[in-house]
């Protein structure tokens, strides 16, 4: 961990640690004074971070890893989430014609909570930006 300020946090990019991660942004958040915010941003990090995992490795029986870099100011919480999944392009992302339970979901969700969203194909992976404002 960096300072406590502005962690990067690096986990494995497995299911058994997605609560973990999401526990170590609520530390975060409520070190920072962002708890009102606590549910909303633990869902959106939530999808984006079980993305990675399902689709960015399981899917690809592919071992890895995700960091999240957070940052905190009185009126803005960034979060940034860079795995070394293999490069996606959101645009190609689609949910058309999938019933509720197949997913493919999870992007709408994810842009809906957030207060902006930026998802990036890297050469060695991926990074997704998660903007949280003050209410």
């Amino acid at each position: 961990m960096a300072s406590q300020q502005n962690p990067k946090l690096r986990f494995a990019a497995i299911a058994a640690n997605l609560a973990p991660a999401r526990n170590a942004v609520r530390h975060y958040m409520a070190r920072n004074g962002w708890q009102d915010m606590e549910m909303d941003v633990s869902i959106a990090l939530g999808e984006v971070l079980q993305n990675i995992v399902r689709h960015g490795f399981a899917a690809h029986d592919k071992s890895g890893h995700f960091v999240l870099h957070l940052k905190a100011t009185d009126l803005r919480l960034y979060i940034e989430v860079v795995d070394n999944a293999l490069p996606s392009d959101p645009a190609t992302w689609t949910s058309a014609g999938k019933p509720l339970h197949e997913g493919g979901h999870g992007l709408r969700l994810i842009k809906s909570i957030a207060h902006k969203v930026d998802f990036i194909p890297l050469k060695t992976g991926n990074k997704v930006c998660l903007y949280f404002w003050k209410r």
